[in-house]
């Protein structure tokens, strides 16, 4: 089998969970929404308190942006302007990322 490339980009359906990643080590996870891809702390305790409450409450603007961080939110806006839906779409995806079963995990 040959070697994978450093810096090779991992399909979506091959990364590994939030999980696994943390227990390797790696700082981060990254998901991906459309054409874009967020890296995001793998270790959810690293988040800040108002994240996790919003991710709690169920308040996905204010949970996509905190996780993101202001440079990547910027990006994220910039290039498309999302829609409630959209960062709803997104929210989902952090979520499953980081192995959260439902909301308020």
């Amino acid at each position: 089998m040959s070697e994978i490339p450093a810096g090779a980009k991992t399909p979506q359906d091959h990364k590994k969970p939030a999980a696994q990643i943390e227990a390797e080590g790696g700082a981060t996870v990254t998901v991906t929404w459309r054409d874009m891809e967020f890296e995001i702390p793998a270790d959810a305790g690293q988040w800040k308190a108002t994240t996790t409450l919003a991710f709690e409450d169920g308040h996905s603007v204010t949970g996509v942006r905190g996780v993101l961080g202001v440079k990547q939110w910027d990006e994220l806006v910039k290039k498309h302007d999302p829609s409630n839906a959209d960062v709803n779409e997104l929210f989902t995806l952090v979520g499953q990322a980081m192995g959260f079963e439902g909301s308020g995990e």
